[in-house]
Formats: C-alpha cells, structure tokens, sequence
C-alpha cells in the first residue's frame, strides 16, 4: 500500500493544488513501490506461504484419510482392541503435546483468537510458531490413528496462522500486518484449502475473526485464500466435498420443517459447546500431575462408545456423512448421539483436533433422525439442513455455517433454507449455552495467562 502525497505548486499558488506535481509523485510512488526490493521480497514469502499451506492442507488430508482407514482396519480385525488404542494413544498424544508441542491442543481455533486478541509478541510466537505447526499436524494424524472422533480442518486453521506467522518474521511487513494481517489471512486460508471452498475461507475469517478483522487485511486475506485454493486444487483437483446434490424444498410446509430441524440442531450443538466449556474449565483446575489420567479415560469412553457404534463414531464422520447422503440405511438410528459423545470426549482430552467433519456428521445424523416426521421431502434435504443447523449451534458462525455446507454441495436448490436454518440454529443455541464455543476458549486460555501461566502454556 502506497501512500500518496501532494507536492507544493510550482505554477502558482492561485489554482489550490498542483496537479502536475500531484501524478509525478503518483508515478514515483509507484515505479518505487514496483521496484522495491523489500516489497517484492515480502510479496514473495507471502506466496510461498500461501502456496505451503494448500500443500500442507492436501497432505494433512490423505494422511488423515489413511490414518483413519488404518484404524478402521485394526478395528475390523478384533472389536476390543480400541480399548486399548484408544487409551494409551490419547495419553501418550496428551505427553508429547505437553513435553514437545504446548499450544497445540485442539482445534487451534482458540489458539488462533486469543493471538489477535493479546498484545503479546511472545504469546503468539508460542502459539503460533513451526513447532506448533509440525505437532498439530503430527498429534491430529495420530490422534485418527487411535480412534479419536476429531476433524483436520480446524487444526489446518492453525497451521495456516502459524505458517504465516513465523515466515512473517523473514520480510518486512507493518506491524499491523505482523499483529493481525498474516494471522487472519493464514487462518482464512486454512478454512478455503481444508474445504475446497475459498468462499468460507473469507467468511469464516470475517464472521468467526470479525473481533480482529479490519478492512485493510481484505486484500492479504483473499491473497492467501486465492493462492493457497489453487495449489490445493493443482494437486487434489477441482471438487466439492459431498458432490454435487440437487435438491430441494418447496411448499408452505417446508417452513416447519426448516423450524424444527434448525431448533433441533441447534439446541444440540449449544448443548455441545456447554458441555466442552465447562469440562475444558474443570479439567484446567485438576494439578498437572493428575490431568494425564483425562486423556487416558477419556479414550476409554471414545472405545466403549465406538463398540456400542460398531465402529460408526470412530474417526471424522465424513464416511458416514457421505453413506446417509446416499440413502444408507445401516447406520444406528443413535448415531448422532453416540458421534456426537464420542466427539465430547475426544475433544475435552485436550489432543489436537478439530470439530468441523464430525460436527457435520452429527448434523447428517440428526437429519437423518428427523427425516421420518417429513416423509414427503428429499432425505438429502434434511440431512443438509441438520448438518447446517448443529454446525451453525456449535460454532455460532451462521453464515459460515451454510457457506459451507453449499460449497461442499454446490446446491443452488437449497441456499435460502440453509440460511433460515443456521440462523434458528444460532438462536437456539444461544438459548442453550450464553458464550459462544472458540471465543469462550479462547478467554479461558487468556485467563491463564493473566494468572501466571504463560511460561506453561496449558490446554485451551
């Protein structure tokens, strides 16, 4: 951005400005601005870290998907195996976060709000650094590998801010930029690349990140989402989640069922965020040398709950998302209850990992659920109005929420009641729980800090 300014008049000062002055110094501005080495420098490390991350979001998905197969495979092989899994792999991802990894707990969604809420340089450095990269994409993959019902995407968030941040250091950017721009615009990038949808991406950072986002970081932000998108796309191809789906509702009658199932949805995803928030605000209370004995209950409920399931709630949920759209039937009718526990507790052990894919799972599962009372109506309808309406309760990002969901989809049929429905979702949900799930996080995390613990950063 180029600042320009107008030179005193050399043809008298009777006309008021100078224009001739005025487009000479334009056109220096601008010929130094496009010469500048410093610049184009920072041009330079700004889209090599773009490009990284829609690498890095590309691999962290295929290792992902083969951690969660591999698991899938052991599981097949003996149904009690996960009770030990689940267990001693919770436990030993719980010790190399805390030893080699602190601030990697998580989504990293928190993490990520509570760096564009504090002044401090060496907060978002710990946060937000390599070290946390390599260990969020080291402790999610394992954490799939043991059975955990956690998502890629909201760690992929992270490891966009973090890339962002610490290749900031290697150019010269404002201060501004380095504080908020990079971070915003690398989480931005993270949303786009982990879903193939640049859309949500710049949404997800305006809605979810609108306590931090400012006007002059729109052109950094669609930058990364833009150029990370692409390489993403170069690798994996052009496509959308779920496939295309064409469906839609119509009729007077179609207005009740929006209503029930976004209430539904989003009385249960506030419901979820209550229950993490308190157990996140407990569990920080319990001595240190006590909280390794969380994770390792905690993956034995994820096993018990994933035996009862028969091993439906292990992993993303996005295979099972993708068998309820094409009108699989063998799924447990308590699916989305027993996903959406198995979640709970996954994500209250303090590995990393994210919520999204499972959330959406739970939300096709609630559909799925509801999909008896509204016979009449595509069964693909509703599941994506249940994925919208408990995505939207949990995260309370309503746009964001349905943005999703249509680019994942890509059905124009269905746009207008994806939106009533996350935002009923969201009303509801607040009904259930006061404080939204990543900022109430992100509080409790800077809570700790105030109270002396920065130097141990703990989960968040």
């Amino acid at each position: 951005m180029y600042v320009i300014s107008r030179l005193p008049s050399v043809r008298g000062a009777d006309n008021g400005r100078n224009d001739v002055g005025y487009r000479f110094q334009l056109e220096k501005d601008f010929i130094e601005g496009a010469l500048s080495k410093e610049k184009w420098w920072a041009r330079l490390v700004f889209w090599s870290a773009a490009g990284a991350l829609g690498l890095l979001a590309v691999l962290l998905a295929q290792v992902a998907e083969w951690a969660n197969t591999t698991f899938l495979r052991i599981y097949n092989y003996s149904h009690y195996l996960p009770f030990v899994i689940c267990p001693i792999g919770f436990t030993a991802i719980w010790l190399l976060q805390d030893r080699f990894f602190r601030g990697s707990e998580g989504s990293g969604i928190p993490q990520v709000i509570a760096c564009l809420r504090t002044r401090s340089t060496t907060l978002r450095d710990q946060l937000l650094s390599i070290r946390v990269l390599i260990g969020k994409f080291i402790c999610t993959f394992l954490g799939l590998l043991s059975g955990a019902s956690i998502g890629r995407e909201g760690p992929t968030v992270q490891m966009g801010a973090s890339l962002f941040n610490f290749l900031g250091h290697y150019a010269r950017f404002s201060k501004f930029e380095r504080r908020q721009g990079l971070i915003i615009a690398g989480a931005a990038a993270g949303i786009a690349a982990a879903f193939n949808a640049p859309l949500a991406g710049i949404v997800f950072a305006i809605e979810e990140l609108k306590g931090s986002f400012e006007e002059r970081t729109s052109g950094l932000m669609l930058s990364a989402v833009i150029l990370s998108g692409l390489m993403a796309i170069a690798i994996m191809g052009h496509y959308s989640y779920f496939g295309v789906i064409s469906v839609g509702l119509t009729g007077i009658q179609s207005v009740v069922c929006i209503l029930i199932i976004g209430a539904f949805g989003g009385a249960a995803g506030g419901l979820f965020s209550r229950m993490i928030l308190s157990l996140k605000s407990r569990l920080s209370r319990v001595p240190k040398e006590k909280l390794i004995y969380a994770p390792m209950s905690l993956g034995v409920i994820v096993a018990t709950i994933g035996f009862f399931s028969k091993g439906q709630t292990f992993g993303t949920g996005y295979h099972q998302a993708q068998q309820l759209l094409e009108q699989a039937d063998h799924l447990a009718i308590l699916f989305p209850f027993l996903k959406f526990f198995a979640t709970v507790a996954s994500y209250a052990s303090g590995i990393a990992g994210g919520i999204f894919a499972p959330s959406l799972a739970v939300g096709a599962g609630i559909g799925s659920l509801l999909s008896p009372l509204f016979s009449d109506y595509p069964k693909e309808a509703l599941l994506l109005l249940g994925m919208v309406s408990y995505l939207s309760g949990v995260i309370r990002a309503p746009v964001t929420s349905f943005v999703i969901v249509y680019e994942m989809t890509i059905n124009h049929l269905l746009l207008f009641p994806l939106m009533a429905c996350a935002f009923i979702a969201v009303a509801t949900s607040k009904l259930v729980c006061k404080k939204s799930l990543y900022p109430g996080l992100a509080e409790q995390f800077l809570a700790k800090q105030q109270d002396g613990k920065s130097g141990n950063l703990e989960q968040t």
